[in-house]
């Protein structure tokens, strides 16, 4: 299957995984007052993406995705910023997994 392909589906799947349990939507995954430029859904795209091609550091995943899918991704924040923000996504991963 094409890389497009699966970066399409797999974002799909982010955002109907996202807005199934409402309790989700509620939660504030920023520790600003403000809704962060990426949004919960694109991290996980990108994380899970960067994986596809074998297990990666989420520093390495960063890089692999944003120098050629850079474009799709214009408010991926910086590795530095990247890696905090999905830690504060640790407790949905077993409800989007069905856990």
């Amino acid at each position: 299957m094409k890389p497009e392909i699966q970066l399409i589906q797999l974002f799909l799947w982010g955002c109907a995984a996202y807005d199934q349990p409402p309790a989700l939507k509620d939660q504030r995954w920023s520790p600003n007052a403000t809704e962060p430029l990426c949004t919960a859904p694109e991290l996980v795209t990108v994380y899970l993406f960067g994986h596809l091609p074998g297990p990666f550091k989420q520093k390495a995943i960063h890089r692999s995705v944003q120098q050629p899918w850079g474009a799709g991704f214009p408010r991926l924040p910086s590795d530095q910023a990247f890696n905090p923000r999905l830690h504060l996504l640790h407790e949905v991963w077993p409800i989007w997994l069905g856990e």
